[in-house]
Order: C-alpha cells, then structure tokens, then sequence
C-alpha cells in the first residue's frame, strides 16, 4: 500500500478524475491545460500503479474499467478534500486577481442578467475575465460535468449530486411587437381576439413549433399561428420590427427589445408560465475562493436588482 501511495501525486489523480469525466483525452487535456501525450503519461503511469488498464478505447470513447467505477467515489473525494484543504490557505482578492472564468448560458440569459454582471466586474474586478459560451438547457451540465463550462444558468431542475444549484429569478412572459402594425394600447392587455389575429414568431430551442403558449391555448380551444420559428429569442426580436407579426418573450427581455429595435409589449390575455432560473455549478468548485466569489458575485445581483 505505501508503495502505491508513494506512486501517486494529486496530478494523476486529476487525470484520472477527468478521464472518469470526459472518457477522452482530447477533452482531458482541454480541461486541464495540458498536452495529450501528458494525459497519455499519466494515464500509463495509473495502469501501473493500479495493475489495470483503467481506460480502454471502445467506439469513440475511452470507457472506464470496473476497477476505474470502483476507485472513481474515493478518489473524487480525496480530491475534493485536498481541495477544500487547500482553498482554506489560498488567498483570492478580486481587485487584484487576473482569474479567468466559463460561463454558459443562452442569448436569454446574456440580456436578462449580463449586463449587471458586466458593470460589476468593471467596477469592482477589473483584471477578471469571463469567457461566455453558449449552451442550451439540453447541454448545459454535460459541459459542466465534461469541464467545458464552469457556470450555467439555466431554467431546468437540477437533481443530480454532481451539481449545485442557486435559484436566481422566477420569470414570466409578455407579447412583443411593432406598435404600427398591432391596434391595442401598448403596454395593455391584449385582447385574445386581437393575439390570434397576427401571425406569430416562436422561440424554441429545441426546433418544436409548439410551446407553454400552445398548450395554454389549447385549453381554451384555441390556436395560433406560428409562421417563423428561431433557436434564439436575439434574432427573432430583431425581425420584428415593420412587421404585424407577434412574439411572445420573458419579461426580461422587454427593455432589450424595446431600446433596441423601438418595438412594444402588451399582457397576455392568459395566464402566463413562470419560469425559474437557476445558476448550476460543480458541487466540489463551491470549494475554491475564487469560484466561490463568482458565485456569490451572481447571486447578489439576482437579489440586488430583484432580477
């Protein structure tokens, strides 16, 4: 047993976790900052010490041995607590530090809370940065958990033990569109009349031409026609405008739509879903000082601005 204590350092350990993770070397090495034949190095130096091949390429993927899901808890545990050991003696200044951070979310989320987070980090940490990726709710905790991403805010539950989630906001919806070609008072409540009159554009992520919005008129024994659908709300906002065409966004969105592209909102003349946002981490990252600021950072501008 000493011998393969003695035969291990928390690098290979960190290779394996985010082999157990990625099941690819290519994705190891992104995650890590390393070179592929460093993941390579390392993954024959756990063989070693463990008699057994640990990883094996099957199809496209290297799929992990029954040695490897047996070792996989233990060592994510001893891991995350030489983390938590090690975060107890980092500093982290926010003024100072040059940390970069990965956060996913989609174009909602860059005009619903970015802006704030943007000022902030100007404000208050002008030598962090952030890099945006763009991810869907159907992807985002496969990044997280593959280490593509670091943060995701995103409007699905999250279960899994892996994650820790933070509710932000609760969000509801309005109808946007270009006030010349629509009869009603903006700002109103839009007569039903009047909403299935005009022709509609649908948001949809996943590509459906059906929605909340369809599924609530149905019980009213209603339908809409939907003439145009997008994967993001920014694109089909922008569209609007000369148009009698309607679109039916969150709230959060109204002022981009309305500074942006001079359009206008009405009130649903039914109730509207309500949708809760959530920013989803890592569970083992809520350990180090400086994801814990980013963090923190995020949430206090959802209470803050009552986002």
């Amino acid at each position: 047993m000493a011998d393969l204590i003695n035969s291990l350092d928390l690098n290979l350990l960190k290779v394996f976790r985010a082999l157990s993770q990625t099941q690819s070397t290519t994705r190891t090495a992104e995650m890590l900052n390393i070179s592929q034949s460093a993941v390579s190095r390392a993954l024959g130096k756990l063989r070693t010490s463990f008699n057994d091949p640990l990883f094996e390429w099957r199809g496209n993927t290297m799929q992990p041995s029954a040695v490897a899901r047996a070792l996989r808890p233990d060592i994510e545990e001893a891991l995350g607590c030489a983390e938590k050991a090690l975060a107890q003696v980092r500093q982290f200044d926010p003024q100072t530090s040059e940390t970069s951070f990965t956060l996913g979310l989609t174009d909602y989320a860059i005009y619903a809370i970015f802006p704030q987070l943007f000022s902030r980090i100007r404000q208050e940490s002008p030598f962090v940065s952030i890099n945006l990726r763009n991810v869907s709710a159907r992807d985002a905790l496969q990044r997280l958990s593959e280490g593509h991403i670091e943060f995701a805010i995103v409007s699905q539950s999250v279960h899994q033990a892996e994650f820790s989630a933070d509710r932000l906001f609760d969000e509801d919806y309005v109808i946007v569109g270009d006030k010349n070609g629509i009869s009603e008072a903006p700002g109103s409540v839009m007569q039903l009349e009047t909403y299935l009159t005009h022709k509609h554009m649908l948001c949809s992520y996943s590509g459906d031409r059906r929605g909340w919005v369809d599924e609530e008129l149905e019980k009213l024994g209603k339908t809409r026609d939907i003439q145009f659908v997008f994967e993001a709300f920014s694109p089909m906002v922008s569209n609007l405008a000369g148009t009698d065409l309607l679109a039916t966004i969150p709230r959060r969105l109204v002022s981009f739509a309305e500074e942006t592209f001079g359009l206008s909102h009405w009130e649903l003349p039914f109730p509207s879903v309500c949708h809760s946002f959530h920013l989803v981490m890592r569970r083992q990252h809520r350990l180090t000082p400086a994801r814990a600021w980013f963090r923190q950072t995020i949430l206090s501008i959802a209470n803050s601005d009552r986002l």
